[in-house]
């Protein structure tokens, strides 16, 4: 318990602090956020077409997101819907790991699958 009560800010700062930064900022993330909106549009027609086609806004949504995932993962409130929605916001595989390269623990990737 005490464990929840230490970690759960100390993550949460991470989320808040990058969120704020995009907000103050969304220049930063565009590379990826139009990564995002290429792959979101692709998507069946109810969903992809209601997907904003402007990087900038994406980047923003993903950040207030973020703010408020880790505010209500910080206050302890809905920590398992603020920890699903920080969770869709992270990047579930490197590149390096998509090319090949070295896996998010520093095994070569090719040998994850055997």
């Amino acid at each position: 318990m005490l464990l929840r009560r230490i970690a759960r800010p100390l993550l949460s700062a991470v989320f808040i602090g990058q969120g704020v930064e995009t907000l103050r900022n969304p220049k930063v993330t565009l590379d990826a956020a139009q990564t995002a909106v290429t792959t979101l549009q692709t998507l069946p027609d109810p969903v992809g077409s209601k997907i904003p086609s402007d990087p900038e806004t994406v980047a923003r949504i993903n950040a207030a997101v973020q703010v408020g995932g880790g505010v209500l993962l910080a206050t302890g409130k809905l920590p398992r819907i603020a920890s699903a929605a920080l969770r869709n916001t992270a990047k579930a595989r490197s590149p390096a790991t998509r090319s090949g390269g070295l896996s998010p623990i520093g095994t070569p990737a090719s040998n994850m699958a055997e």
